[in-house]
């Protein structure tokens, strides 16, 4: 089910250094996760009945007009996925008087009752390697509402056992590559290999055993992309990842330790 965002995990001092790419060390970034970005804006307001949690302008003073303009159409983009959670976004719809309430639905159930101006929406307790399918609809005061959003649909990563064995020994350096091949279809889209090892060093030189590491975040975006999407690999034994369409997209890869303190991004090599 949907779930408001948990807070962000409370920083320390220690650091995951040594993964990446060509360049060296990583720098000390001791702040939490980078989605903490987005957690200004994350809480959610939820109803199974949406007309239980809203009201609407149903009386009128002398000389008012009804409104009966409904909101602009918005759609859904992709944040941050895993094997059991994503997080969607969607740009502000638009209208008259003002937007209301966001109505999100997964599989054409209602899953989520978002307050303006929440724009983001964090989705938990999925099946790995599973599609599903999320559409959006804005409301203004007056109940007026937008046409329902182009369906987007979404795969959780994992795989078709939902297994995750890829695993490696962590050494005293690391690197991240990627190794690109162009597929069959007539579009000739190139996926991505990305690997990298393990990092075994603290920022202050403590030895970083694989059992402190929470796993690894990749975040990517094409040269037309305002923003990164973002891949959460909640694992310490994978070491790589595919990615199907990789033309003209740069890639960059953390590391994050049990207490959710990450690395700062370094990019992939290519």
């Amino acid at each position: 089910m949907s779930s408001a965002e948990a807070s962000s995990p409370q920083s320390s001092s220690i650091q995951a250094s040594s993964l990446a790419t060509s360049a060296s060390t990583i720098s000390a970034n001791t702040s939490s996760s980078p989605k903490s970005s987005a957690d200004s804006y994350t809480r959610i307001s939820r109803s199974s009945d949406s007309s239980s949690s809203f009201s609407t302008n149903s009386s009128l003073s002398a000389g008012q007009t009804k409104d009966v303009t409904p909101p602009s159409a918005t759609k859904l983009m992709l944040y941050q996925i895993s094997d059991t959670s994503l997080r969607l976004i969607w740009d502000e719809a638009t209208d008259n008087v003002g937007i209301n309430r966001y109505e999100v639905e997964r599989n054409g159930q209602l899953i989520a009752v978002l307050s303006h101006p929440t724009n983001i929406l964090s989705d938990y307790q999925l099946l790995p390697y599973t599609d599903y399918q999320y559409t959006i609809t804005a409301f203004d005061a007056a109940g007026n509402k937008s046409e329902k959003s182009p369906v987007f649909t979404v795969r959780t990563l994992g795989t078709a056992n939902s297994s995750k064995s890829s695993s490696s020994k962590s050494t005293s350096s690391s690197s991240a590559k990627s190794t690109s091949s162009t597929s069959s279809s007539a579009s000739s889209q190139k996926s991505a290999k990305l690997t990298w090892t393990h990092p075994n060093q603290r920022e202050n030189g403590q030895y970083l055993e694989l059992d402190e590491i929470g796993g690894y975040e990749i975040r990517y975006r094409k040269s037309t992309d305002s923003r990164y999407t973002y891949i959460l690999i909640n694992s310490n034994k994978v070491t790589e990842y595919t990615h199907a369409d990789a033309n003209d997209t740069e890639f960059e890869i953390a590391v994050f330790d049990t207490n959710g303190v990450y690395s700062r991004f370094v990019k992939v090599t290519r």
